[in-house]
């Protein structure tokens, strides 16, 4: 990984020779010479180009080894669906797809790898060098592939990362289609690729959204409780990893009898729902006056002894019926059930002066 904050030169792979496929579980096909010459011509110009912008991006030697003998078969399905009466003439009208516009690499090969690029760019702008680093452990072989997929969730076009390589992936009969959109989420195809043996409840996006809102903010807010509550030190304990099993446990189980009472986004946005808890409660003490009356500040520092407040999803609460506040042994806790995650998050220390 490229640390000394100048953009990393690396050299691109030189083009090669236009050969028949001979990737597994395919037949070879040798392309028609039109097809060739345009590979060669109009695309292995711009390889080179395309292959160092990523590599530039991503700090580590990137390769685009596109297959085309592989791909012209599924371009030809395409060509021959939209003009049923002319199967015959399917190299003439080969060139006439996309809107008759130029050839195959422009408008196919060219128009995936420049949306992979602009997709890579915006990954990167959202989730930083912890992103580059991720996507380069997951997609090991460095490399950017187009292919066809047999997963039923790919409507058109989507993305996967398989055997380390990020691909651009077409349902059977889709080649070409919303080409755009099929890398729009790689965060998402880094993720599943990451929670392959990874024994942590957390995955690549809770723990991007746990940097990006819980990190950037949660050494301010203990500021502010320290300054409300005259406490010189102050701690927060969000309980990530704890708070996320408890919560994994839960959904599997209501999978099994279909029953969504959890929302699905509880741990993509983990950090921002636990800082919310966090929020609340320094909101309450604010609007109950402790910000501006001593007597509840002293009151707060006799019973939180050890000045620290915990959030803790249990299984059951010992009086609430969203979630409730108690103290144990001298630690301000939040607890909240499973099922009402997320729910009711800045009533949480309404009872604060019951407590204390």
């Amino acid at each position: 990984m490229n640390t000394s904050g100048q953009t990393a030169e690396v050299t691109a792979t030189p083009a090669t020779t236009i050969a028949p496929s001979t990737a597994a579980g395919v037949s070879p096909v040798k392309l028609p010479l039109a097809v060739r010459k345009s590979v060669r011509d109009d695309w292995e110009t711009k390889r080179p180009e395309f292959e160092a912008e990523i590599s530039n991006l991503l700090d580590v030697q990137w390769t685009i080894p596109i297959d085309y003998a592989t791909l012209y078969p599924f371009a030809e399905q395409v060509i021959a669906k939209e003009n049923p009466g002319f199967a015959s003439c399917l190299p003439q009208l080969f060139d006439a797809y996309f809107e008759n516009m130029h050839n195959l690499t422009k408008h196919l090969i060219d128009r995936y790898i420049a949306s992979t690029v602009e997709n890579l760019q915006r990954y990167v702008e959202d989730y930083g060098d912890d992103g580059k680093a991720e996507l380069n452990k997951v997609a090991y072989a460095h490399t950017v592939l187009i292919a066809p997929t047999s997963d039923s969730k790919v409507n058109y076009s989507g993305c996967d990362i398989v055997d380390g390589n990020l691909r651009n992936v077409f349902a059977q009969s889709s080649l070409g289609t919303n080409v755009l959109d099929a890398t729009s989420d790689i965060a998402g195809a880094v993720n599943v690729a990451g929670a392959i043996g990874n024994t942590s409840a957390l995955d690549f996006i809770a723990r991007s959204n746990i940097r990006l809102v819980w990190d950037a903010k949660a050494d301010e807010l203990q500021s502010k409780f320290s300054d409300m509550l005259g406490c010189p030190v102050f701690s927060l304990t969000p309980n990530f990893e704890r708070n996320a099993t408890i919560l994994q446990k839960f959904e599997k189980r209501h999978k099994k009898v279909a029953d969504p009472s959890l929302r699905e986004d509880w741990l993509s946005r983990i950090g921002e729902w636990t800082l919310g808890y966090f929020e609340g409660v320094k909101d309450t003490l604010v609007y109950k006056g402790f910000d501006t009356d001593t007597m509840l500040q002293e009151g707060f520092r006799d019973s939180v002894e050890k000045n620290e407040i915990e959030l803790r999803v249990v299984e059951k609460l010992v009086k609430g019926s969203y979630n409730e506040i108690i103290i144990e042994n001298g630690v301000l806790v939040i607890q909240t059930l499973p099922e009402t995650w997320t729910s009711n998050i800045g009533d949480a220390a309404e009872d604060i002066l019951m407590v204390l």
